[in-house]
């Protein structure tokens, strides 16, 4: 696993913009506590974390046996 790290800056006037996301309820949990730490919106931080996670994404098979 590699040592990159997502940085965030806080805000203090977000932008307002909703989509709808289905997530467990501990994501949910977990997004919505970052949200109070950084003051950005769900969506945004949602966009963040998930772009993070795709460019630092490695697939591998499955292993069977």
């Amino acid at each position: 696993m590699t040592d990159k790290k997502l940085v965030i800056e806080k805000e203090d006037n977000p932008e307002k913009n909703y989509r709808i996301l289905n997530a467990y309820s501990e994501t949910y949990l977990k997004i919505k506590q970052l949200k109070e730490e950084t003051g950005l919106p769900i969506a945004k931080l949602t966009k963040l974390l998930v772009d993070f996670g795709i460019e630092n994404l490695e697939i591998k098979e499955a292993q069977h046996g």
